[in-house]
């Protein structure tokens, strides 16, 4: 399992929902934190690492198992307030623009026991549950941006389809 980046297609998909049959899965988020810990993330979707389901996971520290939270098959219920504030994606390294997001979201999702939450989560957790859902939706930030901030940041966006590229 390795971090993909953009524009890799796998990354614009939809992705299919998780089931208890889908093998491995306690290995597979295991190797998902790691990824996600070894380049300084705070969330990672499973399209990020190849892998086309509805699972991502989360630590808004960045660190340590107590706020470790996975979410499989989640779901938005609903969204509160409005924040617009820079942010980063580990498929587009390098590259932090402004993005609008909810305040506050209603997230109805399983564990990775398949169990059922619904929570609320709001600041930067908030921020994290919707970039990573975005994700399952084959929804990258470049996608939530100004015509502005695309162009400011061309440069970069060209650098990585060319490193994709060869």
């Amino acid at each position: 399992m390795d971090l993909i980046y953009y524009p890799n297609p796998l990354l614009r998909k939809k992705n299919r929902d998780l089931t208890p049959d889908d093998g491995n899965l306690p290995e597979k988020i295991r190797q998902m934190f790691e990824i996600m810990y070894r380049n300084k993330g705070v969330g990672l979707a499973a399209p990020q690492v190849g892998w086309n389901v509805r699972l991502f996971i989360a630590n808004p520290e960045g660190g340590g198992a107590e706020r470790e939270k996975v979410f499989v098959n989640p779901r938005i219920v609903s969204s509160s307030g409005s924040v617009s504030e820079a942010e980063g994606c580990l498929s587009f390294p390098g590259l932090y623009i402004t993005v609008n997001r909810g305040l506050e979201v209603d997230v109805e999702y399983r564990d990775a026991d398949f169990k059922t939450h619904r929570e609320t989560f709001n600041g930067f957790m908030a921020r994290i549950v919707q970039h990573e859902y975005d994700h399952l939706e084959g929804i990258l930030m470049i996608h939530r941006i100004s015509q502005a901030e695309k162009v400011r940041n061309k440069r970069l966006l060209d650098e990585l389809e060319e490193r994709y590229a060869s």
